[in-house]
């Protein structure tokens, strides 16, 4: 039955809004076991538009079709190493970036402050400006531990790589052994941050194998001290 078949247009725009597979379509079309066939309309309303009347089975055939369509995406997810600054003291943050099937998202959790919480912008654009693939997903990135306050844009490094290596566009084994700290600019450069001689300290005294990579305006403040390895770093 045609009309038991149909997709609305409003389920065509969401699919193609999970899929990012292009502008949306606002034209009904149905979906049979052999395929979508093409547009037909079961009659004109008052003012000559094609009669969508309401399917009772219309909002579990979007879960269907959903399901479909996101069922055989795996999750995936990375772990890297950043710094956030209390004061004068340096505090390590793990950053976990989780993704996963759904609507596309992108949340941030781990009690991040306003310039923090901009990250996503900032990450979205920089990621797809230099020349990698921002995914159409749900993302979630966990800021640990939870109930320290994590200021300033200098999560933004660890918080973008994090994303590539979940998706597999960077390789993430070796990502333990780096502390990542950088401001992202719209377009993937790399902006100097405030405390980068904090950091290089705190690291100093874990006495950990990690190298600390920053950006390139950072690197002689860095490098100050003779305990750390500091590689500078321009996107």
């Amino acid at each position: 039955n045609p009309r038991k078949g149909r997709i609305s247009a409003n389920e065509v725009c969401l699919l193609i809004t999970v899929l990012a597979g292009g502008a949306p379509t606002f034209t009904p079309f149905y979906y049979t076991p052999e395929g979508c066939t093409t547009p037909r309309s079961s009659g004109l309303g008052s003012r000559g538009t094609p009669n969508l009347a309401p399917d009772r089975s219309r909002k579990r055939k979007t879960r269907i079709i959903l399901a479909c369509f996101l069922g055989g995406q795996r999750e995936m997810l990375a772990r890297a190493y950043g710094c956030t600054l209390l004061g004068l003291e340096a505090h390590s943050v793990e950053v976990e970036v989780d993704v996963g099937p759904g609507l596309p998202g992108f949340s941030l959790v781990g009690l991040p402050d306003a310039s923090v919480q901009e990250a996503r912008e900032r990450v979205r654009a920089a990621v797809r400006n230099s020349g990698f693939e921002f995914p159409a997903r749900r993302i979630t990135v966990n800021l640990a531990p939870a109930d320290l306050r994590k200021e300033g844009p200098g999560l933004d490094l660890a918080i973008a790589i994090a994303l590539l290596a979940a998706t597999g566009q960077v390789p993430g084994e070796a990502l333990a052994d780096y502390l990542l700290v950088g401001e992202l600019s719209l377009e993937g450069n790399l902006r100097p941050v405030t405390g980068v001689l904090v950091v290089a300290s705190a690291l100093e005294e874990q006495q950990r194998p990690q190298v600390l990579i920053v950006p390139q305006g950072n690197a002689a403040e860095g490098a100050l001290l003779d305990g750390v390895r500091v590689l500078g770093a321009n996107t």
